[in-house]
């Protein structure tokens, strides 16, 4: 059925698939499909799924729960490009042969609920762009993912724009020889469970893993809380412009947490991440800078608040309101062209 780009209905409740070792690519294609029941399918000869429902956009709903992929070796694309896919129960997937999970749900754009708990990945040596695109996760547990065989992580949860919580507590990275932009995309991202993913990445200086090392010691994760350590990987972060540690750097210093209280040093990493466009950092800068209320402070905080507007913050109108009624009552130059040389 590959490229059958108009397939509305398809009703296979008959097909006996017994000696079927092949499905790869079987359904691919197939843009206007919106339900499929393969309840039916026997599919405990079947060797290669990949590709099987390959940008199967207007899918919305997909019964698999009776497959039996005890000797599937190939996952690859299996669900690529399922636009529409909100939940998918692989609860029963028997994947102990599996090598190849490489884009296997890559660009499931609306996909928030994945049940993959008794996923075996021991074998799988490919998991690239396994879970690229998928923007709607928030959370993924992958706590009992064996990756002792794996070879390439390659973009692996890139675009997960959502994603705030990952469980990666078993991952074994020690053989995988591509982990680039692993996490690319991933905004949202606040905590990683599991220390040796962001280490290795920590190695290769990439400050989103500095950054979310800083966050798992000072939340503890699986070890001691350490402070310093946190610090140590907020610093580095920061240094190398990732904003979140910016913001959180200057976040530190102000009310002295792990730290000695550094007015002046919460200033300087505030305005980093508000000069690479982190709105919050500049609001924290502009309110900050006020307290001075002499001209000079108040031109930065003026710049500061323009900033944050720019971005789109509605707290930035009220503020620079404030600003030009203060400067404005003679605490400093009045028009704008004449502060401008202050930015």
């Amino acid at each position: 059925f590959g490229d059958c780009e108009q397939l509305e209905k398809l009703n296979m409740n008959r097909f006996n698939t017994e000696s079927v070792e092949d499905m790869s690519y079987m359904l691919s294609g197939c843009k206007c499909l919106r339900e499929l029941d393969l309840y039916n399918f026997d599919t405990g000869n079947v060797k290669d799924m990949s590709s099987m429902f390959y940008d199967c956009e207007q899918l919305e709903q997909l019964n698999i729960k009776n497959f039996n992929t005890e000797i599937v070796e190939d996952m690859s694309d299996m669900f690529n490009g399922c636009k529409r896919l909100r939940g998918l129960d692989l609860y029963n997937f028997d994947t102990g042969n599996v090598e190849d999970m490489s884009g296997m749900f890559y660009d499931c754009e609306q996909l928030e609920q994945l049940n993959i708990k008794k996923f075996n990945t021991e074998n799988v040596e490919d998991m690239s762009d396994m879970f690229s695109g998928c923007r709607c996760l928030k959370e993924l547990d992958l706590h009992n993912f064996d990756t002792g065989n794996v070879r390439s992580m390659h973009n692996m949860f890139s675009w997960c724009i959502q994603l705030k919580v990952l469980n990666t507590e078993k991952f074994d990275v020690e053989w995988v020889k591509d982990i680039s932009e692993i996490f690319f995309g991933c905004e949202c991202l606040e905590k990683v469970q599991g220390v040796r993913v962001l280490e290795r990445l920590s190695d290769e200086k990439n400050a989103q893993a500095m950054y979310l090392l800083g966050v798992y010691y000072e939340g503890g994760g699986e070890t001691e809380v350490d402070i310093s350590k946190a610090m140590e990987y907020y610093k580095e972060a920061a240094e190398a412009g990732f904003v979140k540690a910016c913001l959180h750097l200057g976040d530190c210093y102000f009310w002295g947490k792990g730290v000695k209280k550094n007015r002046e040093s919460a200033l300087k990493w505030w305005e980093e991440a508000a000069l690479n466009g982190n709105s919050e950092a500049a609001i924290k800068a502009a309110k900050e800078r006020m307290k001075d209320n002499y001209a000079y402070a108040l031109i930065q905080a003026e710049a500061l608040a323009d900033t944050a507007y720019r971005i789109g913050d509605s707290e930035a109108v009220l503020l620079l309101a404030e600003i030009n009624t203060r400067l404005g009552n003679g605490t400093g130059p009045t028009k704008k062209a004449e502060r401008e040389q202050y930015y």
